[in-house]
């Protein structure tokens, strides 16, 4: 679900990312001098000579014939307003000067080079920063794939002393974190809910549990002493840590030859 969400945000980003550079926007804009102006030209009686006095006022850049017509590419250096007659059709092109939107009341001082496009410039920033998001984004995504992969393949067992092993004895909740592991691994072998239960509470729970009776003393004993360091503020040292950790490894270890055992 995580990763369908981020392919809709994803989906998202490049839908605004193609807006914003008008790949995907529909709107018209005004002609300018010195702009393309590409026109479809249906009708197929006419000849290029005719077409270069149809229009006349026009430098024609490009001239390609199509199966029914032309396509022309025409462009000009002068504003104003062209009619260009095609048959019983009269087309009306605009076009601006770029000089009409500057208010030029003032003197305006020249410049030894002549200005780059800022908005290119821009383009190329946005376009960079979604192409960075895009790998991030890839990145995670492929990283939470095989992580889900890895743990889907991964026996109770296993979980459990991957999880046991980045359980640093220099972690202040070191105890709470290590039967929190042994707790997760109970549950997910045993199929029982134990979690924010007492030890008493485990021990009655799984008291029951034929593969586990053999073990009850060494769980209880594991659980207890675990409980003493957790609720009476005592610290305990790295090596008191540190065995406790390769007891509690050696208890489940004990538990899964048990349970290879019955199976067997």
């Amino acid at each position: 679900m995580r990763i369908k969400r981020i392919f809709k945000i994803w989906t998202g980003l490049i839908a605004v990312l193609l807006i914003y550079t008008g790949l995907v926007s529909g709107e018209e804009r005004d002609i300018f001098v010195g702009d393309l102006i590409v026109l479809e030209i249906s009708a197929d009686n006419y000849t290029y000579t005719e077409l270069e006095n149809v229009f006349s006022e026009f430098e024609i850049v490009n001239c390609s014939e199509l199966e029914t017509g032309y396509e022309v590419t025409l462009r000009t250096f002068e504003a104003g307003e062209y009619s260009i007659l095609l048959g019983d059709k009269e087309l009306l092109i605009v076009v601006s000067s770029t000089l009409e939107e500057i208010d030029s009341d003032g003197i305006f001082p020249g410049e030894p080079e002549p200005l780059e496009s800022y908005y290119s410039k821009l383009q190329i920033y946005v376009f960079l920063i979604f192409v960075i998001l895009f790998i991030l984004i890839l990145f995670y995504c492929s990283w939470f794939f095989i992580k889900n992969r890895m743990n889907k393949r991964e026996s109770p067992f296993q979980s459990f002393l991957r999880k046991v092993d980045n359980v640093e004895t220099c972690t202040g909740d070191f105890f709470v974190e290590l039967t929190f592991v042994f707790k997760e691994y109970l549950e997910k072998t045993f199929d029982c809910l134990i979690r924010g239960k007492t030890t008493e509470e485990i021990i009655s729970e799984i008291r029951d549990i034929e593969r586990l009776k053999v073990k009850l003393p060494g769980i209880r004993e594991w659980l207890e002493y675990a409980d003493y360091y957790k609720y009476t503020g005592t610290e305990a040292s790295s090596e008191t840590k540190e065995k406790q950790k390769v007891k509690l490894k050696q208890l489940v270890n004990g538990i899964e030859e048990l349970i290879q055992v019955k199976e067997g």
